[in-house]
C-alpha cells in the first residue's frame, strides 16, 4: 500500500533525526508523533508529492486566541498546505511549563518536521505565536532561500477578544 509507505518512511526519517538529537526523546516521544502522524495518514494519498515550483513556508503571528490557528486551518482547507504546530508538539510531549531546554526541543523538532515536509514537496504554516524571533531565525536558517516566506498576521485582533477567546478554551 502506497499510502502506508510513505507514512512508514516519514516515521522512519523522523524516528531517526530524533534518535541522533536526544536517544532519550525516542523512545517515549515517538509513539506519540505515531499516532499524531497515523491520524493525518488519508493525506499522503491525497497531496500531490514533488510539486514542481517552490514550497511555500508561512507563519503565523499573534496573541494567543487571536484567530492563528483557524486562519492556519483555512489555509490547510484552501490549500496543499501541512499545519505544524508548537502547542501540539509540547501537548504531544507532556510539556507543561516552561523551560528553556523544553523549548529548545520543541522549536528543533519543529523545524526538523517543516524541513521534512518542504523537502517531500509540501507547503507548510507554522502555527505559532511567533513573539520572538527565534524559531522564524531557526526556520530561516534550516531553509533559506529554498523556499517563499509569508505570514499570517493576527496582531491586530484586540486584546480584550483576545482574552474573552481564550477564558472560553478548555483549560483556561
Amino acid at each position: 500500500d502506497i499510502q502506508r509507505g510513505l507514512l512508514d518512511h516519514h516515521l522512519q526519517s523522523i524516528q531517526n533525526a530524533l534518535a541522533d538529537r536526544q536517544p532519550s526523546l525516542t523512545a517515549w516521544a515517538f509513539p506519540a508523533l505515531v499516532r499524531v502522524l497515523d491520524t493525518n495518514a488519508s493525506r499522503y494519498s491525497r497531496r500531490a508529492r514533488g510539486n514542481i515550483g517552490r514550497r511555500t513556508v508561512t507563519l503565523t503571528y499573534g496573541l494567543p486566541a487571536s484567530g492563528k490557528t483557524t486562519k492556519a486551518r483555512e489555509l490547510m482547507a484552501e490549500t496543499r498546505t501541512w499545519r505544524v504546530s508548537m502547542d501540539d508538539i509540547r501537548r504531544m510531549l507532556g510539556y507543561t511549563g516552561y523551560t528553556k531546554r523544553r523549548e529548545t526541543t520543541v522549536q528543533d523538532l519543529v523545524v526538523l518536521i517543516t524541513r521534512k515536509l518542504i523537502a517531500d514537496g509540501y507547503d507548510v504554516v507554522v502555527d505559532n505565536t511567533h513573539v520572538s524571533p527565534k524559531l522564524p531565525d531557526k526556520l530561516r536558517q534550516a531553509l533559506g532561500s529554498d523556499v517563499s516566506w509569508q505570514v499570517i498576521d493576527c496582531s491586530s485582533v484586540p486584546i480584550k477578544t483576545c482574552i474573552a477567546r481564550d477564558s472560553k478554551r478548555a483549560g483556561s
